[in-house]
């Protein structure tokens, strides 16, 4: 009942520093949805937007670590670098890849140019076969071969990046912006 209590404290809070309705609302809302107080306590800052404040609820309803958002949010990142986080994370880019995002670009449209050159770059590597050479001998190996491509491809298309295929690609951009 001591999280209950705290939750009320943290509404009560908001109420008697004249905080919009609409924060007080998402609140309530997130603590119905298994928000904690420490993650509701975010909306305190006051320069946040409503549709910020949607993205770092969506973004904590998500799973997207508590030190990750209060360090944007400290960084007074706006509306579409939240969006481009949110909707990386979603898609189920690695934490640790979008960590390493941020930490080179700050603009919204920079995150998700980046995301998307790094995926498109990805894509291409993943989806073209090696070409071998079949023979009656090795054709056992090459369908095999051609289906854990295909499968690889599969996956591929998913728009999950990992830190592995993210370095990699990361490489490549920075090759081509230098």
């Amino acid at each position: 009942m001591e999280g209950k209590a705290k939750q009320e404290e943290l509404i009560s809070f908001f109420k008697n520093k004249n905080y919009d309705e609409d924060v007080i609302k998402q609140a309530k809302d997130d603590f119905e949805a298994g928000l904690s107080v420490e993650q509701v306590s975010i909306y305190k800052v006051r320069r946040l937007k409503q549709k910020e404040r949607l993205l770092i609820s969506k973004g904590f309803r998500l799973g997207i670590p508590f030190e990750m958002i209060s360090g944007m949010v400290d960084h007074r990142y706006k509306e579409a670098q939240f969006a481009a986080v949110v909707s990386e994370y979603e898609s189920g880019t690695e934490i640790s890849v979008i960590k390493e995002v941020l930490d080179e670009f700050r603009t919204g449209h920079d995150i998700t140019e980046t995301f998307k050159q790094v995926k498109e770059r990805m894509a291409d590597t993943k989806e073209k076969p090696a070409e071998t050479d079949i023979t009656e001998g090795n054709m056992d190996d090459n369908a095999t071969e051609a289906s854990d491509t295909v499968d690889k491809t599969a996956s591929a298309g998913s728009g999950a990046i990992s830190g592995k295929d993210f370095i990699e690609s990361m490489k490549m951009v920075m090759d081509t912006f230098s």
